[in-house]
């Protein structure tokens, strides 16, 4: 095999890899197309309503502050409330003691 042949022979060989590379690389537009598709069609608007829902939920829960007001404020009842039933069975019982 002399020069020539070998050239012609790579050629060949560089024609065919160019042509299965070009292919490739239409069978991966094509995949990218669909995945683009999919991204814009399907995950997108998934996330913009999963973005809205957490939007939402952020503007209707509490606030950390008035979430502890609450708690300060139950105790400060549950302390007054004690007091008056134990202050109630205490005049309960003088009255009973005094009949």
């Amino acid at each position: 095999m002399n020069n020539e042949e070998k050239i012609l022979a790579m050629l060949d060989k560089l024609t065919s890899d160019m042509a299965e590379m070009k292919t490739t690389q239409a069978a991966q537009g094509e995949r990218l197309l669909n995945i683009e598709m999919r991204i814009e069609n399907t995950i997108i608007p998934d996330i913009k309503a999963l973005a809205g829902g957490h939007m939402q939920l952020l503007e209707t829960l509490a606030s950390k502050e008035s979430v502890e007001e609450l708690k300060d404020s139950m105790v400060e009842w549950e302390t007054a409330n004690k007091a008056s039933l134990s202050e109630m069975w205490r005049r309960i019982a003088s009255l009973e003691r005094a009949n």
